[in-house]
């Protein structure tokens, strides 16, 4: 017989620390908190979360907890499905055919119908199958702040920054990078599919004027970003 119940405690067991549950019934005779302490009385294995602690009210009754769906066999209660009122808001959602595993702090992993996300602290992983999209979105710094988002399609791949002023786009044979600055870092350049054309960066160009002026031609260094014209023939 199947019967619903109330969590009442939870504990680990010393050997392999494997979750077990304490069940109530969901409705005592008089509704006391005696009938919902803790006691060395545990139903069988279960693989779920750990429950949220019971409320209890001014007089020390429980108003609120986590229900149990349990079987009832050789004087124990075994516990085979949990729901909690207190945390179900993250799953309203849901429609018929469709999953979600949540936690009482809004993390959650839903398997839609046709999309399937998992979310934490505001960032998230979303797979949008009808769409054929996958999104990624970092954690804001503050609720309904902006975060930097990667967009995945059958077609292309693009990065945005957080305030959407910079981005980087791959498509087909070609990528595209915005930005007001865009800088690059490192110990050489090179531009060309299969050849050997170095970029001129600013400190090879601050050693040509230092070779040049060593033989008198006097030439202003130039400022990064600028062009610099230099005699010819010296």
């Amino acid at each position: 017989m199947i019967d619903f119940a109330l969590v009442s405690g939870h504990r680990f067991t010393d050997t392999n620390k494997a979750l077990q549950y304490q069940v109530t019934a969901a409705e005592s005779d008089d509704g006391s908190a005696s009938e919902t302490g803790f006691a060395d009385a545990f139903g069988a294995w279960c693989v779920f979360a750990v429950p949220l602690r019971p409320e209890l009210d001014a007089f020390g009754n429980v108003k609120a907890a986590c229900e149990a769906a349990v079987i009832d066999g050789a004087d124990e209660r075994t516990v085979i499905g949990t729901r909690d009122v207190r945390v179900s808001k993250y799953a309203q959602d849901l429609k018929p055919g469709e999953t979600v595993f949540l936690n009482a702090y809004g993390s959650r992993l839903k398997l839609g119908a046709k999309q399937v996300g998992l979310n934490a602290g505001g960032g998230f992983l979303s797979f949008d199958i009808e769409a054929k999209k996958v999104g990624l979105c970092g954690i804001p710094a503050s609720p309904g702040a902006a975060a930097p988002y990667l967009a995945i399609d059958t077609e292309s791949i693009g990065l945005v920054s957080k305030t959407g002023a910079a981005s980087v786009a791959v498509k087909g044979n070609s990528a595209t990078i915005s930005g007001a600055s865009i800088s690059l870092s490192a110990g050489r350049v090179d531009l060309g599919k299969g050849a050997s054309e170095p970029m001129v960066t600013y400190s090879m160009v601050m050693q040509l004027l230092a070779q040049l002026a060593a033989r008198g031609i006097v030439v202003t260094p130039p400022a990064p970003g600028r062009r610099v014209f230099v005699p010819m023939g010296g």
